[in-house]
């Protein structure tokens, strides 16, 4: 991360990632968990989903299971560095394989000019459909 920081310019977009980057956990993970811990029985329409990939799945979780973004596990050395590059003037865009609902209300509550982008019921964005969403921002 240090070297990251040295490395950019003021003038760099800074693409900020959620799940173990910006926050100390998964929200996909949380998600599951709340959804099945008053009820295990739940574990059986997560694995039908699962079956149908992984963006049907994080759809029907993020409708069901909602998180207050103030409360989340955040990164204070991540969170640090986007006030730093917001105060610079650089765009800086919450970019993630998490839902969409949940990328746009962090992102919101981080007050991120970029916005953020996340997953959607027929688009994961994960690994390469990632890349090709940044390069489209650019």
């Amino acid at each position: 991360m240090v070297r990251l920081m040295t490395e950019m310019r003021e003038s760099d977009d800074l693409y900020i990632d959620i799940d173990g980057t910006l926050l100390r956990t998964d929200l996909l993970h949380e998600a599951a968990w709340r959804h099945v811990k008053t009820a295990p029985w739940r574990i059986f329409t997560l694995l039908r989903l699962a079956l149908k990939g992984p963006a049907p799945l994080k759809t029907f979780l993020a409708r069901k299971i909602q998180f207050d973004p103030a409360t989340l596990p955040y990164e204070s050395a991540v969170t640090d560095l986007i006030a730093q590059r917001i105060k610079q003037g650089a765009r800086t865009i919450l970019i993630t394989a998490s839902h969409q609902t949940y990328a746009s209300r962090i992102a919101e509550h981080l007050g991120l000019p970029g916005g953020g982008y996340g997953s959607s019921k027929r688009l994961n964005l994960k690994g390469a459909t990632k890349l090709t969403r940044i390069q489209a921002l650019n």
